[in-house]
């Protein structure tokens, strides 16, 4: 993709420097641990509900719509931002809160609808249509059973009835940052109107999973591919769209026969060419 602008200046689902899936408290996790070449869930949590809201109309900064910089001093209360500040001040009980978080969402709702399609002719020759979709994120945490956090891996997303990474939607992959400090977690920024658009065609049978291949991948000590193989409305129930969804991944480190040896031999031995037996952990 080429762009001679600063793609993050004006980052889709975001307001011009926050992902609205970033800046949401409403997030999911599940614990995946290897299983010879499968995972096996074993932990599904979800925090309990938070409001958040998408003001229409609104971007992080600037005069004119910045979310703070461009309430007046002298408003009349008319301003989005006032409006919805001084409706969260008046939050008194757990039902109120309730209610507000309802509010916010369906604001949400209709801001995203209502700005889903922007038809711009300045700075062009002629009108250009440019269409804001809903996103989400993907944060994969990949560590070993012995505690080991892993920096060489690969993870492939797949999807349809052979889970193929063939089969996957065009554009729904938008950003993705490895943390430099833990290379072990990865964010993946993904449309998620287009997936679920494109994975509720039925010749896709739903189908969406994902496969992690560690290095080194043989040898005396080494990491086997796992796959996950589920479906898209599966993965629904922990994520939906603006929010995060972090997925903590155990992979299962194998060690083989052979990989320590006794002997009695105190001369020096050429080991280079030794053979691997089978798995023992």
């Amino acid at each position: 993709m080429y762009d001679h602008l600063n793609s993050y200046t004006d980052e889709a689902g975001s307001d011009g420097v926050v992902r609205v899936a970033a800046a949401n408290m409403n997030y999911g996790l599940i614990r995946l641990v290897q299983k010879s070449d499968k995972f096996a869930l074993v932990k599904d949590d979800r925090r309990e509900k938070y409001a958040m809201g998408v003001l229409p109309g609104r971007s992080h900064s600037g005069n004119k719509i910045g979310i703070l910089a461009s309430v007046p001093a002298d408003s009349d209360g008319s301003h989005p931002t006032l409006q919805w500040v001084l409706r969260c001040l008046e939050v008194g009980s757990v039902a109120a809160y309730n209610r507000l978080a309802k509010q916010l969402e369906e604001l949400t709702a209709k801001t995203q609808l209502d700005e889903h399609e922007d038809k711009e002719k300045a700075f062009f020759v002629f009108q250009r249509t440019f269409i804001t979709n809903r996103y989400c994120m993907l944060v994969f945490k990949i560590s070993d059973d012995r505690g080991n956090h892993l920096a060489d891996y690969d993870v492939l997303f797949t999807a349809g009835p052979d889970y193929d990474p063939n089969h996957l939607p065009p554009g729904f992959f938008v950003d993705r940052q490895r943390n430099q400090r833990d290379p072990g977690k990865l964010t993946y920024y993904i449309d998620y109107d287009v997936m679920s658009d494109w994975l509720s065609r039925p010749q896709l049978e739903g189908k969406f999973g994902f496969r992690i291949a560690a290095r080194p991948a043989e040898g005396f000590a080494y990491y086997a591919v796992a796959e996950h193989k589920g479906t898209f409305v599966a993965l629904k129930r922990y994520f939906a769209p603006n929010q995060t969804l972090m997925i903590d991944v155990q992979l299962q480190r194998r060690v083989k026969e052979g990989v320590f040896d006794l002997t009695t031999n105190l001369g020096p031995e050429d080991f280079r060419n030794q053979e691997a037996g089978d798995d023992i952990l």
